[in-house]
């Protein structure tokens, strides 16, 4: 599940800033919401922030595509701030 989820948050990360309103960009932010709030075998959301924090500046420092992962819970704020 892991190794899903992270290619789903390469994949959101690099299209983000190209396409925010695109039908895609939306559809995926859903799925891996939805993932990360309901799959109970691990703490998804933890390992996605830190995968997160990992990506080059460019795309941390992007604060609508942060506030909306945050916004879904797909990262964790109290992991973005520790």
């Amino acid at each position: 599940m892991w190794a899903f989820c992270k290619k789903i948050l390469l994949s959101l990360c690099d299209n983000f800033a190209k396409n925010t309103e695109n039908e895609t960009v939306q559809g995926t932010v859903e799925i891996l919401s939805f993932i990360a709030q309901n799959y109970k075998g691990e703490d998804l959301s933890k390992k996605l922030t830190h995968q997160f924090l990992e990506f080059n500046e460019n795309v941390v420092n992007d604060i609508d595509l942060s506030i909306t992962l945050m916004k879904n819970n797909i990262i964790s704020i109290g992991e973005w701030d520790s």
